[in-house]
Protein backbone atom coordinates (compact mmCIF):
# COMPACT_ATOMS: atom_id res chain seq x y z
CA UNK A 1 0.00 0.00 0.00
CA UNK A 2 1.43 3.36 -0.64
CA UNK A 3 2.73 5.39 2.72
CA UNK A 4 0.86 8.45 1.88
CA UNK A 5 -2.46 6.15 1.49
CA UNK A 6 -5.25 5.98 4.55
CA UNK A 7 -6.38 2.27 5.15
CA UNK A 8 -9.50 2.99 6.40
CA UNK A 9 -10.56 5.59 3.74
CA UNK A 10 -9.33 2.94 0.99
CA UNK A 11 -11.76 0.37 2.88
CA UNK A 12 -14.63 2.49 2.69
CA UNK A 13 -13.90 3.22 -1.19
CA UNK A 14 -13.91 -0.23 -1.63
CA UNK A 15 -17.23 -1.06 0.62
CA UNK A 16 -15.07 -3.49 2.59
CA UNK A 17 -17.14 -4.36 5.79
CA UNK A 18 -13.69 -5.50 7.55
CA UNK A 19 -10.62 -3.65 7.56
CA UNK A 20 -8.53 -6.51 7.59
CA UNK A 21 -9.85 -7.42 4.16
CA UNK A 22 -8.04 -4.03 3.03
CA UNK A 23 -4.91 -4.71 4.12
CA UNK A 24 -4.67 -8.05 2.92
CA UNK A 25 -5.22 -6.71 -0.73
CA UNK A 26 -4.05 -3.38 -0.77
CA UNK A 27 -0.50 -3.81 -1.08
CA UNK A 28 -1.20 -4.87 -4.72
CA UNK A 29 -3.02 -1.85 -5.54
CA UNK A 30 -1.60 0.35 -8.40
CA UNK A 31 -0.34 4.09 -7.34
CA UNK A 32 -2.36 5.08 -10.02
CA UNK A 33 -5.23 3.52 -8.52
CA UNK A 34 -4.68 4.94 -5.38
CA UNK A 35 -4.76 8.31 -7.14
CA UNK A 36 -8.18 8.10 -8.91
CA UNK A 37 -9.33 7.66 -5.48
CA UNK A 38 -8.23 10.63 -3.98
CA UNK A 39 -9.86 12.46 -6.65
CA UNK A 40 -13.94 10.86 -5.35
CA UNK A 41 -15.74 12.78 -2.95
CA UNK A 42 -17.98 10.73 -0.52
CA UNK A 43 -20.66 12.34 1.01
CA UNK A 44 -20.82 11.29 4.53
CA UNK A 45 -24.07 9.35 5.71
Amino acid sequence: MAMSSNPYVVSQALTHKNLETTLRYTHEVPTALLETLGKIKIKPK
